[in-house]
């Protein structure tokens, strides 16, 4: 059965390859390209991300409605922008997707993680109740 879903997601990313952002295919998400995410219904744009890279290899996309400026604040150990996160190399965990408090935490390759850590950051992710994206 694993090897059926990791057919099916080769597939979906082959079909995705062209000139532009990679497509990711998660759990009824599409990454659309830097700054959108398809949850299934309409695309949302991230209201700020967190960028913690150098602080720990990652930067988080704040896409729920319900996040506040205070709450991501709170929330970040990185620098807050207005803009989404760029596209992670490794992969990208959405949690709460479509609910009022949804996030995707991207992954980057440098000084935290590598590629081979892929595995292990999508078996933590479906752990905790997200979508390895």
């Amino acid at each position: 059965m694993a090897r059926g879903w990791q057919l099916l997601i080769l597939a979906a990313l082959a079909a995705g390859c062209e000139d532009g952002p990679v497509k990711k295919v998660g759990d009824g998400l599409t990454l659309e390209g830097p700054g959108t995410v398809d949850t299934g219904g309409a695309t949302t744009e991230p209201l700020a991300s967190c960028d913690a890279r150098d602080q720990d290899g990652t930067c988080t996309d704040f896409v729920g409605p319900d996040w506040d400026q205070a709450s991501i604040q709170n929330a970040c150990i990185g620098a807050v922008n207005t803009t989404a996160c760029p596209v992670a190399d490794i992969g990208g965990c959405s949690y709460e997707a479509g609910g009022p408090l949804a996030s995707i935490v991207w992954y980057y390759t440098g000084n935290y993680y590598g590629a081979a850590d892929e595995t292990s950051l999508s078996a933590d992710c479906y752990q905790t109740y997200g979508a390895w994206l």
